[in-house]
């Protein structure tokens, strides 16, 4: 009798390797899904929850401040999310042959990446903006003597409504990948 393969049947060696596919797309799927909700959660809580009601509870110095301390923490959540998307997606798109320019520019499924691509890029654009502006901000109130007031609020308010924008942006990049799902 000849002896089987290593690892029994060849049946059984491409079941282990339909799992190990399976496994790998799991998770680049889940790491994908889980760095959407944290920078789209997080962006939505701070932009239309938290800043409106600090804004009207606090005082204007106490409210920069507590800006200021969820800030510092919030750009590195931030752009760890963003880089987690950028990697995932990409390993994700090549594992379903995606990333050829046939597959990108002649289905419907490519187009939608395409235009997915395109938002990630305006994220990226616009927090590095904010980043910019967030170490202006540092800088003129790390200064000797009294920080200027209405420039800091100017910039801040440049800010937030940059942060809204990527919220809208992301939401039409969810409703882009659930149409991908359908």
């Amino acid at each position: 009798m000849a002896e089987l393969p290593r690892g029994g049947t060849r049946r059984n060696q491409f079941k282990r390797k339909e799992k190990r596919v399976f496994t790998v797309t799991f998770v680049y799927s889940f790491l994908h899904i889980l760095g959407v909700v944290v920078l789209m959660g997080g962006g939505i809580f701070n932009a239309w929850i938290l800043d409106p009601r600090a804004d009207k509870v606090l005082l204007p110095p106490d409210s920069g401040k507590l800006g200021m301390a969820i800030g510092k923490i919030w750009l590195v959540t931030a752009w760890v999310s963003i880089i987690v998307i950028l990697v995932s997606g990409i390993l994700l798109t090549e594992r379903v042959g995606a990333l050829s320019s046939g597959a990108l520019f002649h289905s419907t499924y490519g187009q939608l990446i395409v235009a997915k691509t395109v938002i990630i890029g305006t994220w990226l654009v616009t927090a590095s903006i904010i980043t910019a502006l967030a170490m202006g901000v540092k800088k003129m109130t790390a200064s000797d003597g009294q920080p200027p007031v209405e420039k800091i609020q100017a910039v801040v308010a440049r800010m937030k409504l940059l942060s809204k924008a990527n919220n809208v942006t992301g939401l039409i990049a969810i409703v882009l990948a659930v149409s991908l799902r359908l």
